[in-house]
Order: structure tokens, then sequence, then C-alpha cells
């Protein structure tokens, strides 16, 4: 198990990252990833273990929902939050400009990303004619 023993992984979380990885390997320069991964799918560094889920905060979990208008059939909207119940009540009140006029509002869909950054691609997507058509076709 590389040059850390059973041990020595007892104190961590997850365990390692990987089987059979030399913790020195870094140092000489050797690389562990392969370079035509894109960095976003790469493990992590050998040594290096994640939170367990349960440790995760629900704070720092986005979702990106779909919303669909009661008055107005043919209207949906999309967003990305943090905080899901709360932005449904403000669309529901008319808070929001953006669908104040199409009041009220019914949730179709809540997708759980595990950071802000995948979320908002996936609601930029979702977004976009393709996504619309997605949206129509599995959520609405």
């Amino acid at each position: 198990m590389g040059q850390v023993g059973q041990a020595g992984l007892a104190g961590l979380a997850g365990g390692p990252s990987r089987k059979n990885c030399d913790i020195g390997a870094e140092t000489r320069g050797t690389k562990l990833v392969n370079p035509r991964t894109p960095a976003r799918f790469q493990p992590p560094p050998c040594g290096v273990t994640l939170a367990p889920h349960s440790r995760v905060s629900q704070e720092l979990k986005r979702f990106v929902y779909v919303i669909h208008s009661l008055a107005n059939p043919e209207r949906l909207f999309v967003e990305a939050a943090a905080n899901v119940p709360m932005r449904m009540a403000a669309h529901n009140a008319g808070h929001s400009p953006q669908t104040a006029a199409h009041r009220p509002w019914k949730l179709v869909a809540v997708v759980q990303f595990g950071n802000e950054g995948t979320a908002q691609r996936f609601e930029k997507f979702l977004k976009s004619s393709a996504g619309r058509v997605f949206v129509k076709h599995h959520f609405a």
C-alpha cells in the first residue's frame, strides 16, 4: 500500500484515494493523472481524502430547480439557488421581478449538486435552446 501502512491510514476518514498509491511520486515529478482527462474529473492526489457525505455542509450544496407557472402553462423558469424553499416562497409572493407577473408557481424539478460551479453550468445548459427541449421532454 505504498509507504503508508494500515496504522497510518486509520485516522483518515475515507482511507486512501487510490489503491497501490506511491506517496512519494509527486516529489519525483511522476504524474499520477491521465493528461487527457479534464481536471474536474481527476482523482484527488495520493493521501488526500475527501470529507464523508455526512460532514459536508448543506450550505455548500447548490440546487438547480425548474418551476412551472400555473397562470401561464407555457411559462417555465430555471434558476440555481442554495435554498429552494425560500426561493419558491419569494417567487410566489411576487418578490422576484422575473416571475411576479406569472404567479403562482409550482415546483417541477430540483437537482442537487456538490458545488456551485457544476450547478451553474447545468443551469446555463437548461436555459439554452437544447436545455429548454430537455426540460420540456423530461420535467414537464
